[in-house]
């Protein structure tokens, strides 16, 4: 099966969503709102869906893996770039303007940058939920859940790993948000409690709750743990999380 080389074939209707979600984000810092693929933009935007076929994942993952590379590592590696350009506009528009967000992954597009790294999204015309669902609800159902599942299977890699790194910008928003006076604080309990909620509304278990959390003290940069390793650390090509990272915390907790 071919990998979709052509680019995504918006409509009129994606355009405008394009546009109304870079004006919700003007706002905030650009860099944010460039993770939007603004109408002009001529890059390739494979459709999302293609990461559910394992053929064609493997060919929009496989040209930034190198040879000597660990493939779990630069899986989760790569989805940190894919769930970050996805969930910082996504749900900054949600914070921004107290609708439901969805952007189901079956109606997304996404731009990967020179390196075949996740950099931007298209996300069609289905970015707001339906009436009904929590502000974050249908982000997690509709795209995150899917995608953990196709990136899981592709590593292998387990399932932990990539929520953590999903949580990881899902509350670094959140809280950046809160800290700069950018959204509703009632808009920000709601976050905040969709991502530490034990229990989905159906009674599954939430996959977000606790993967980050605090060590001590009042909640700051230097307390800020992850639950689960991202596996950064075995890539030459990449920093290593620092104070973020639950084994860099336990060796130093070791060393004291």
């Amino acid at each position: 099966m071919a990998i979709s080389m052509e680019p995504w074939a918006l409509t009129t209707q994606d355009d405008a969503t394009s546009q109304e979600m870079r004006r919700i984000l003007a706002d905030l810092p650009a860099w944010i709102g460039e993770m939007v693929v603004a109408p002009e933009d001529a890059r390739r935007t494979p459709p999302c869906a293609d990461l559910l076929d394992p053929t064609r994942f493997e060919a929009l993952f496989a040209p930034c893996l190198a040879p000597d590379e660990v493939r779990a590592a630069k899986l989760s590696f790569w989805s940190q770039y894919y769930f970050g350009s996805l969930c910082l506009p996504v749900a900054a528009c949600a914070l921004l303007t107290g609708r439901a967000v969805s952007a189901p992954l079956t109606a997304c597009a996404f731009a990967p940058n020179a390196e075949a790294m996740p950099a931007a999204f298209r996300i069609g015309t289905e970015l707001w939920a339906k009436p009904g669902r929590g502000l974050l609800d249908g982000l997690l159902e509709d795209h995150l859940r899917p995608a953990v599942a196709a990136f899981a299977q592709a590593g292998p890699l387990a399932e932990r790993v990539l929520w953590g790194n999903a949580a990881h910008y899902l509350e670094w928003l959140v809280g950046w948000m809160a800290a700069e006076g950018r959204a509703d604080p009632g808009l920000v309990e709601e976050a905040r409690d969709f991502l530490e909620r034990p229990l989905l509304p159906d009674g599954r278990r939430n996959p977000l709750a606790g993967a980050i959390h605090y060590g001590g003290g009042q909640p700051s940069a230097e307390t800020r743990r992850r639950k689960t390793c991202c596996l950064r650390y075995r890539l030459a090509c990449a920093a290593d999380c620092g104070g973020l990272c639950p084994k860099i915390a336990a060796q130093g907790r070791r060393a004291a």
